[in-house]
């Protein structure tokens, strides 16, 4: 839950120095982290995660493919 929670919160303060860990989170076993992360790197906007992103959307399962690709959506509008 804190990760959960941490991930939140770095998104809304716009932390981008923050977007390399929450890559890495995407590999996360706990499917909750790993939606937070993908919804915090939309929010953030690096086209950095792109590639991770990507990956998630042909790996994990619905509910984090839906955050993934909201996610490209956001950064890809910006």
């Amino acid at each position: 839950m804190v990760r959960y929670l941490a991930a939140d919160a770095l998104s809304n303060i716009g932390a981008s120095q923050s977007v390399t860990p929450l890559i890495n989170l995407l590999k996360h076993l706990d499917q909750d982290i790993r939606f937070a992360a993908a919804s915090a790197l939309g929010k953030l906007g690096d086209p950095k995660a792109f590639p991770e992103l990507e990956t998630v959307l042909k790996q994990d399962n619905g509910y984090i493919r839906i955050a993934a690709e909201e996610a490209i959506e956001r950064i890809s509008a910006i």
